[in-house]
Order: structure tokens, then sequence, then C-alpha cells
């Protein structure tokens, strides 16, 4: 691939990509429920590990990576227990940044203060744990509940099943013109997906589910990067060159044979006696002055 043809790829992905808010929201399309798994001692609640599984394939699925970074700490005691035992209390100022994989620079941080308290060494990892949880948690808007399955699961089926909207059609209608796809085998393509993705076959755009919305988007902004990648921009074309400098036409000589004298002057380092004519458009001839 040539350096213009590299630039050109680029190009493409920088229009293409999504940036950390979208991506965020891709991870809510898809992970919106958390199911309780602790037991505490008046309620159940759901621990760090949970919310870590359901959401962590989706992140590396949309290109999200988690950072935290720890700004200020207190170590106090807690208050005796009934045995007497005093414990360690560790409050934890940190900030949690959320970073595209590809652009870290692209990113949404928040500020979270959690504590954690252990009769052990365990105080700071708890205080790490909870604030990412309740980061997490607030961040991807996630449901909890003691159920195997919570509202949003009913709601995301429903709503997948429903018509693209106005905004949606929009946007398919502008891809598909940026890659000079047709509109017919488009919707057959996609048509085919969501027969195997359990939702039912459609003949037009305006009645594809919006469950195959980022498949059919996600088809059409791969197509546009090959395009990019195996087209050659206007301005690189404009710039071949018709007619050769002056200096690339003087290098093109004929050799001639030893009987063809008076025809050329000898050039030095020529094979045998061989002459050569050297011969330059709007000039005279070059060997003037040269035996």
């Amino acid at each position: 691939m040539t350096d213009t043809e590299q630039a050109g790829d680029k190009n493409a992905r920088r229009r293409t990509r999504k940036i950390i808010t979208e991506r965020i929201q891709a991870v809510m399309r898809s992970v919106g429920y958390v199911k309780k798994d602790v037991a505490l001692r008046t309620h159940r609640g759901v621990s760090h590990d949970a919310v870590a599984a359901a959401l962590r394939g989706e992140m590396v699925k949309a290109g999200i990576v988690l950072a935290v970074s720890t700004l200020d700490y207190k170590v106090s005691d807690t208050a005796p227990s009934q045995s007497g035992s005093v414990g360690v209390r560790f409050i934890l100022d940190a900030e949690y940044t959320l970073m595209c994989a590809d652009d870290p620079n692209d990113k949404v941080t928040s500020r979270i203060i959690a504590s954690g308290d252990d009769y052990g060494d365990k105080a700071p990892g708890k205080a790490l744990s909870y604030g990412t949880k309740m980061f997490l948690l607030k961040t991807f808007m996630l449901e909890t509940g003691e159920n195997d399955e919570g509202r949003f699961e009913a709601d995301l089926a429903a709503a997948a099943a429903e018509p693209v909207t106005t905004a949606q059609l929009m946007e398919l209608a502008a891809l598909i013109d940026e890659t000079h796809s047709d509109t017919a085998q488009f919707v057959e393509f996609v048509s085919g997906r969501a027969s195997r993705a359990g939702f039912s076959p459609f003949t037009s755009l305006q009645a594809m589910p919006q469950g195959m919305m980022d498949d059919a988007v996600g088809a059409l902004k791969a197509k546009l990067v090959r395009n990019a990648a195996t087209s050659t921009p206007p301005h690189v074309r404009s710039e071949k060159v018709e007619d050769p400098p002056p200096h690339v036409e003087a290098e093109r000589y004929e050799t001639h044979a030893p009987e063809a004298a008076g025809a050329g002057h000898s050039i030095p380092g020529a094979a045998g006696s061989g002459r050569a004519r050297l011969e330059m458009p709007g000039s005279e001839l070059l060997g003037k002055g040269l035996s």
C-alpha cells in the first residue's frame, strides 16, 4: 500500500470511528441489568465481580479501556467490634477514566470517593473495588435486581423489533450513498442476517428492525474503509507528468555502429568504438566540440 493509500485509509477510519460517548452508548444498548449475587445482613447486593463480568466483553468489543488514578487516601481505625477488635478504614479518592483503546485522549473521567473496612490488609482493595463498581453501575445506568432477568431485557427485546427511526434511516441513506451501494441489494443482505438473528425478514429499509441497525451500519462503514484503501485520490492522479523534463530526454541516446562515422560524437566509456547521438528537444546536438 502506497503512502497515499495509507493516508486515505487512515482518513476513512477517522471518519468512521466512534467517539467515547458513542462507545459507552453501544455498551448500554447491550448490557442493562446485573443480578444481585451477594447476601448482606439486611438485603442482597451486587458484587464488583458481577458488574465486571457483565460489562467486560462488551467494553472490549466497543474498544473501551478503564483506568484508575489515586488522588488521595486516608487511613483510620474503625470502632471496636463486640470482641474488642479494631479494624482499618481506608478512604480512597480516585479518578476513574473510560477511554478509547485507539485514542487515549478521547475519554470521560469521574471522581469517586469510596471506603473499605477490614480487620486485616484488605481495606484498600475493598475501597477500590467499591469505587469501581459504583462508577460502572452509574456510568452505564445498570439496573440491579434479584431475578435472572430485569425490565431491561424485556424492553430491549421490544425495542429491537421496532422499525428503524427516521434518524436511523437518514444515517443509513447517507452511508449507502457514500459507499455507492445498491439499496435493494443491501436490504436483501441485511434481511438475510436478520433472519438468522431471529427477526422477521423485510424488503425495505423502512421495515428494518432497530436490532439490526448496528450490523447494517458496521457493514457499510467497513465497505467505506475498503473503498478508501483501494482508490487513488484525484489530486494524486493529476500529478502525472505528461512531458518529461529536458534532462531526462537527454539521457535517451542511441548507440551506432563504428561505420556510422560523422553521425555523432564519441561518448567516453562507450563499448568498443561505438558512437552515440544525444538528442534534446529544442537544443542543438550536444556532441558539438566533443571528439
